[in-house]
């Protein structure tokens, strides 16, 4: 079986017309974790949560507010963060089944497969904030010799390296649901020799996305605005839809945030697939076909 950076961007829409119905269903998934963490950050955080992000994303935040705030807030964002990532598990765990054996029924629910992902996910997280924070450390010791140039520098390199451990780090996924057991540090050796290939292809598949992203906002925005507008409604009610208020749980459960969430449930579904798709085919390619990776 020979890996085509082509047919592995692809690959994602073959998958996703096979199996409509589990599209759905991981989108209803995604749908339900954003409804319960936002609730969760209504109920837990209320008005504080939209001071937080209004102090957070000034100019010159207070710190003293800062920290006031954050400890508020924190509760709400540990309880909505697990929530999202148990949905993210479950939704990923399915989606690389569905890529690894297409032809089989795509298989929704949560059992050691979906735990194992919440631990790929969580040391994701981990490796990639010790390198920025080495690479903060670097970029600290170099500011001295670089001068203005390493505030330039600092970012790129930061997007290299998250580039890097992505691409390195990315057949974790299908090989821990493939074989049903935590697989992490081997994906970095096999992925060596493929990493441009590896990288080709999700650049494609990122482009491919990118596609499906923008022409989905633009029917879904006209159609809605008709809509909206058809009702006696205004515009303005249309631009507050595309940032949901979490803060509030009346303002969370209006109709127009609800359809939007529902819409970005599907296009979250709809690009994940895409941009997975790649690694599964470079795991089929290594490892031969249509793998085992029914739920464990």
């Amino acid at each position: 079986m020979r890996f085509s950076a082509t047919d592995a961007a692809f690959d994602g829409f073959r998958v996703t017309r096979r199996h409509p119905v589990a599209v759905l269903a991981w989108a209803a998934v995604m749908f339900a974790a954003n409804i319960v963490s936002g609730l969760a950050v209504g109920v837990l955080a209320g008005p504080a949560w939209a001071q937080f992000e209004t102090v957070a994303t000034s100019a010159a935040p207070d710190p003293a507010l800062t920290l006031q705030l954050m400890g508020k807030v924190a509760p709400a964002a540990l309880v909505s963060m697990a929530i999202q990532v148990v949905g993210a598990a479950v939704v990923n765990a399915s989606v690389l089944r569905a890529l690894l054996r297409p032809q089989r029924r795509a298989v929704l629910g949560f059992g050691r497969d979906e735990a194992r992902v919440i631990g790929l996910l969580a040391l994701f997280v981990v490796v990639s904030m010790l390198s920025t924070v080495a690479l903060s450390i670097v970029f600290g010791l170099l500011g001295g010799v670089l001068g203005p140039a390493a505030l330039g520098l600092a970012p790129i390199a930061s997007l290299a390296v998250l580039l890097v451990l992505t691409m390195r780090l990315s057949l974790a996924g299908p090989m821990t649901i493939a074989e049903h057991r935590f697989r992490f540090r081997e994906s970095w050796p096999e992925t060596k020799p493929w990493f441009w290939p590896l990288l080709g292809a999700e650049a494609l598949a990122a482009a491919l996305a990118l596609v499906v992203v923008f022409l989905a906002h633009m029917v879904f925005v006209a159609a809605t605005g008709a809509v909206v507008v058809g009702a006696g409604g205004a515009l303005t009610d249309l631009a507050a839809m595309f940032s949901p208020d979490f803060s509030s749980v009346d303002k969370l459960m209006r109709p127009l945030s609800l359809l939007y969430l529902a819409f970005a449930s599907v296009l979250y579904a709809l690009v994940l697939i895409i941009l997975i798709a790649p690694p599964v085919e470079l795991y089929r390619h290594l490892h031969g076909g249509e793998t085992d990776a029914d739920p464990a």
